[in-house]
């Protein structure tokens, strides 16, 4: 912005300044010109005052007396011709006609054009251009008249270095002045253009500090033009808005958060009581229970602390993909068995990411369930990572079931994606007719939300369970990737051939 209005700014003043700087060194040339033109037309009018007699009887000593002392006194050579352009008189001997035309830069035999008006009785107009860069002289031309009749004329060649060198000089007096206003003009051109953009560089410097999370930033209302402020109360009207819906937010986090607290405590007493009526082959069952109600706990205490310090710096583990990995294996496996699929982990050991704690675990809770979710009955689930680099971690669930259309891998990244169309799009009712791999899904979907009518916990179980399922509201992708988001992570869905899909998580690495 700054860049186009000095551009703007300087070419208009280059235009100014030239459009005014040319005619300026135009009237200068014409003043000078014209000036030397009439002097010396008076000069020579003033000779044709007093050539009659000479033309007419031949007696030009008077005549010569008076050229040879206007030639030694200003060195402007002068003859008298007759009617037929024969020499009668000149300023010095030798002189003739032709020497002052070539002196004039007019070449050829004969008289010249000027010379040949006057003999026809015309004056010479004053509109001739005496150029500083032309070193020929003036040539000026007077009839002589006689009761009515012209019988000659005066021709007179003016050197012009004088006028030349003078207009010169103003013509470069007038240049300098130009380069100092351009030269003074440019200087300034910043500095004002940034006094004109000031509200807008405010505006951006606020929007700016509003991306980086300091929402009390405000503009000026009553600077810059009316446009402008309105523009800034629009956008103080917006901040606010955003900070008090970010602000309703984090209230809402926060009592969820507390609310849900409290029940899992008491679930998790109950479900410790039970424990000790449970026979030793129900033991590790019960202990993956207790483990699942405390990792609830933690992400409810991590979901207070959030909403408590929404502008601090989540604080980082360095997490062990491959032990939690396995722990989230083991906390599907009774879905998986119950849905007869294959869940397998591939994370070679001594592979750790950098993240906000539970990160890791939440994510892969995400892509697990919906591997078995769509992946339909019997569907092969594996985990797997590597290192990628220096620093990278790449971490990836693929199954092998129908997979998502190319056109909605992106979409399901989206809060909400799930818009009744591309539900019906992808969960046919059972009128409709569809292809097969449409239909598994459907069918996988009822059975997932039979299991989770039945209290097969299917739901509480991934922490996401509405999130991606048939009737789901398809938060549970868009989360993982607000949570991935805070450690500078991302997630990608990509197809799988012939059939399935593969979702890669990429996190910081740590040594």
């Amino acid at each position: 912005m700054h860049e186009r209005l000095i551009a703007i700014y300087l070419g208009l003043l280059i235009a100014a300044t030239i459009g005014l700087a040319v005619p300026f060194a135009l009237a200068v040339l014409d003043r000078a010109s014209t000036n030397m033109l009439l002097d010396r037309t008076a000069d020579a009018a003033r000779f044709s005052s007093l050539a009659g007699t000479a033309v007419l009887t031949g007696e030009a000593e008077t005549l010569t007396a008076e050229l040879e002392a206007y030639e030694d006194l200003y060195g402007i050579a002068a003859v008298l011709v007759d009617a037929d352009g024969e020499l009668v008189a000149g300023s010095s001997a030798g002189t003739s006609l032709r020497d002052l035309q070539e002196a004039a830069g007019i070449t050829g035999p004969g008289p010249a054009e000027p010379v040949m008006l006057a003999l026809a009785g015309v004056r010479q107009d004053l509109d001739e251009r005496i150029w500083p860069w032309s070193g020929d002289d003036l040539l000026v031309a007077e009839p002589v008249n006689d009761s009515g009749e012209t019988i000659g004329a005066v021709v007179t060649a003016s050197p012009t270095a004088a006028l030349r060198h003078g207009v010169a000089v103003q013509w470069a007096v007038a240049a300098a002045g130009v380069a100092l206003v351009l030269l003074a003009g440019a200087w300034a051109a910043r500095p004002l253009s940034r006094w004109v953009l000031r509200p807008v560089t405010q505006l951006a410097e606020a929007a700016e500090a509003v991306s980086r999370g300091h929402l009390e930033t405000r503009v000026s209302e009553g600077h810059g033009p009316g446009e402008l402020r309105g523009l800034a109360r629009a956008f103080n009207r917006m901040n606010a808005t955003i900070a008090q819906m970010l602000e309703r937010q984090r209230q809402f986090v926060a009592y969820a958060g507390h609310q849900i607290r409290n029940p899992l405590a008491v679930v998790r007493l109950r479900v410790e009581s039970l424990g000790l009526s449970l026979p030793p082959e129900q033991s590790e069952a019960h202990m993956v229970a207790l483990e699942e109600l405390d990792r609830l706990t933690r992400t409810c205490e991590s979901l207070l602390t959030l909403a408590r310090s929404a502008e601090v710096e989540p604080e980082r583990i360095t997490a062990d993909v491959s032990r939690i990995a396995h722990a989230r294996a083991r906390a599907w496996a009774p879905i998986a068995q119950e849905l007869g699929a294959s869940l397998e982990v591939d994370v070679p050991p001594a592979l750790v990411v950098r993240c906000v704690e539970h990160t890791l675990d939440q994510t892969l809770d995400v892509l697990i369930d919906n591997a078995l979710k769509f992946g339909g009955r019997g569907v092969r689930v594996r985990v797997s990572a590597e290192r990628r680099g220096e620093d990278g971690v790449h971490i990836s669930v693929e199954d092998d079931g129908p997979g998502l259309p190319e056109h909605l891998l992106h979409a399901a990244l989206v809060p909400f994606w799930r818009s009744e169309p591309e539900r019906r799009a992808l969960v046919p009712s059972a009128g409709d007719e569809a292809d097969d791999a449409m239909g598994a899904e459907a069918e996988v979907g009822s059975e997932a939300e039979s299991w989770s009518s039945t209290g097969g916990g299917r739901a509480s179980e991934s922490g996401s369970g509405d999130s991606d399922g048939p009737g789901g509201s398809g938060l549970g992708l868009s989360v993982v990737v607000t949570l991935l988001e805070l450690d500078g992570g991302r997630l990608e869905l990509q197809p799988v051939q012939p059939h399935g899909s593969r979702a890669v998580v990429t996190l910081s690495g740590a040594r």
